[in-house]
């Protein structure tokens, strides 16, 4: 289980470092091309975590709760703007 939850958070990570670079070349300027790269990163996230379940290497449960780890981090952690006494 708790590989399939490394597996999962690595994928997310993964996942995050791709949404970055394809935002950031959208709103600079970038062509069109980029828009095109959002559906093609998703049909491959769910082409590896589907190969990673089928072959054994992780279990789908572990592996979804490791994949929304880093997100949900950012939900739930207190942002520095929301602590008292920090500006």
């Amino acid at each position: 289980m708790a590989q399939s939850a490394v597996l999962g958070v690595l994928l997310g990570a993964l996942n995050l470092l791709l949404m970055r670079r394809i935002t950031r070349a959208m709103t600079e300027g970038g062509s069109a091309v980029w828009a095109l790269a959002l559906p093609v990163k998703l049909i491959g996230l769910v082409g590896v975590a589907y190969l990673l379940v089928q072959s054994g290497w992780a279990l789908a449960v572990p592996l979804a709760v490791g994949f929304a780890l880093l997100p949900l981090t950012s939900v739930f952690l207190p942002q520095p703007s929301s602590v008292r006494g920090r500006a």
